[in-house]
């Protein structure tokens, strides 16, 4: 993950996380690769897309670039033949229309299982991609409709489905009904939601999503709803940036539950050391 590779404390971090088993999820994939804003081969576009704010925050407006699963499932499984826990990620793309969407989502199913066997045990729908050129405030239906379509398929599946601030938390009861297994919330969320009345550093490039300190506030109100609206299990983050932040979305639900630190990650490698382990 460049420019963190630099930092010895980030491979400091991916040791810990090999060591602890830590479950790690994988960046989104498409169907089919994705040349996005941000390119690895373009360096300087981190930066474009990319702000520090205060509180330990990020502002960021990358798009989803990727090399398609097939590459994506590749990767995966040499992690995965290293140790590492990982759970593959999806991005439907809604906009092609749902049956196309539905249809490619169980061709990355097929993909995965093919590439990965036994490694491949769960898998993350995510629906709440703020950057990805879509309106997530309005991909609810195709959300469900997508979810139903993989578990009627892959029954024994475990299917995890990640939300945005922007969805209700309706949408997330919905899913509990159609057999989804885990809800993850949430993503970043938009800077005019934090902002209202500011224009984002970003404006240029689609405003972007806020997470870290500034983003935690919110993003904690929204996974508490969240904990008393579905039984299912919860993925709970966005925001955390020490350990009593951690703290308290773990005192949302108590066992059962996970918490996800990835701005945490980027921003300050060594707090996310000693938040794995605490959490071990």
């Amino acid at each position: 993950m460049f420019p963190l590779t630099l930092k010895l404390s980030y491979r400091k971090f991916v040791k810990k996380v090999l060591e602890t088993k830590t479950t790690v999820i994988a960046e989104s994939a498409t169907r089919f690769k994705i040349v996005g804003n941000y390119q690895i081969r373009k360096p300087w576009t981190w930066w474009i897309y990319v702000r520090k704010l205060p509180r330990m925050s990020l502002l960021n407006a990358f798009g989803l670039t990727n090399d398609g699963i097939e590459k994506c499932a590749k990767k995966i499984l040499r992690s995965a033949k290293k140790g590492f826990q990982v759970i593959p990620s999806y991005f439907p793309e809604f906009s092609k229309g749902l049956d196309i969407a539905i249809k490619e989502a169980l061709e990355a199913i097929a993909i995965y299982q093919s590439e990965l066997g036994d490694y491949f045990f769960a898998l993350e729908i995510n629906v709440s991609c703020p950057n990805a050129g879509e309106d997530v405030s309005k991909n609810m239906s195709q959300a469900v409709a997508c979810a139903k379509a993989i578990k009627a398929r892959h029954p024994d599946l475990t299917l995890i489905v990640k939300l945005s601030y922007l969805h209700p938390i309706s949408l997330a009861e919905e899913l509990e009904r159609v057999g989804v297994n885990i809800i993850h919330g949430i993503n970043t969320i938009p800077y005019g939601e934090v902002f209202p009345n500011k224009q984002s550093p970003l404006h240029k490039v689609g405003g972007g999503g806020i997470s870290g300190g500034l983003a935690y506030p919110q993003a904690l109100e929204y996974n508490t709803k969240l904990s008393k609206r579905v039984s299912i299990p919860l993925i709970m983050g966005c925001g955390i940036t020490d350990l009593i932040s951690l703290g308290e979305y773990k005192d949302i639900r108590g066992n059962g539950n996970s918490v996800s630190i990835c701005s945490l990650v980027r921003l300050n490698p060594t707090k996310a050391i000693m938040a794995i382990e605490i959490s071990n």
